[in-house]
């Protein structure tokens, strides 16, 4: 009897030796990255989306999974969004961070509930918030994410054939140092313009008469103080073409995509028109590991 008990420890154990071997107990995980960034848009339609772009460690996992995902939603301190997934989009892109090779993936985020609304909703420190069906939550920061929902009208007193982004590289890092704007009066009386704001705190357009006044010889010379209004008159009946300087007031962050806030007066009368979000360039799918604030998340199996 002990003989056949000793056989039966014997086969036990090589048993259990076998499993270890080929079915290794050790925690999986995926690593995510993710970027704070600047998204500004002006929602007008129900089928625009908000694009956040996470970088995963691994491919088609859990976390890229839709169907996983029961609830998500933007806060910050002062303010919380619920919204939906649309899709997620393999982006086909791969790139490397310390020594890990990540897939980009576009979460599409539907936004589009306060359409025409005049609504301007600003996460100053947005966070990301996912909760998947096991419970477990993603929160990942962003950076900051400025929502209008203006209707696009044709304005009666002036118009816009000309927009572009002027950039100014220090080593490998294009800045948007400048915006260039052409702008057509169709109003004979005196028109005041009192700002031009992308609805950011942090980021400031300046009047064009400052062009010049202070040479770009470092990303220094990019940052500025609170945002202050400087008006200025534009002529009447005059197409003009306009160089608008860009100025940052805590720290330089990759501008691609915004639209543009006027604020203007004819004669007496204070008036608002927005410029739809304009891509001056394409979204960015690398980032400047020098620069950005990157965040990285573990999520264990």
């Amino acid at each position: 009897m002990k003989k056949g008990l000793m056989i039966c420890v014997t086969l036990y154990l090589l048993i259990a030796i076998v499993m270890i071997i080929f079915h290794p107990t050790t925690n999986q995980s995926v690593s995510v990255l993710v970027v704070e960034r600047f998204y500004a848009q002006n929602i007008t339609r129900k089928s625009e989306t908000l694009d956040i772009i996470f970088y995963l460690s691994e491919k088609d996992s859990f976390l890229t999974t839709k169907e996983q995902m029961t609830d998500l939603r933007i806060i910050d301190q002062d303010t919380e969004m619920s919204v939906e997934i649309v899709m997620i989009e393999d982006m086909d892109t791969n790139i490397r961070y310390l020594n890990e090779q990540y897939s980009l993936y576009a979460l599409k985020l539907a936004v589009g509930d306060y359409i025409d609304s005049g609504l301007k909703i600003h996460f100053r420190e947005a966070k990301l918030m996912i909760t998947y069906t096991n419970d477990y939550i993603l929160e990942a920061l962003i950076g900051e994410v400025v929502l209008c929902y203006f209707s696009i009208e044709e304005n009666p007193d002036f118009d816009f054939y000309k927009l572009s982004a002027n950039y100014i590289n220090f080593g490998q890092y294009p800045i948007m140092e400048s915006i260039t704007l052409g702008l057509d009066q169709f109003e004979s009386s005196r028109m005041t313009i009192h700002s031009i704001s992308i609805g950011s705190d942090f980021i400031r357009i300046e009047s064009p008469q400052t062009v010049g006044l202070k040479p770009i010889l470092s990303e220094e010379d990019l940052l500025c103080e609170a945002n202050l209004e400087e008006s200025f008159l534009f002529q009447p009946n005059v197409s003009q073409v306009y160089t608008y300087p860009i100025r940052y007031t805590t720290k330089i962050v990759d501008l691609w995509r915004f639209p543009l806030i006027i604020d203007y007066s004819i004669d007496e009368a204070r008036k608002l028109i927005v410029i739809d979000d304009f891509m001056f360039k394409s979204t960015p799918i690398l980032f400047w590991e020098d620069k950005d604030v990157i965040h990285r998340i573990i999520y264990n199996y």
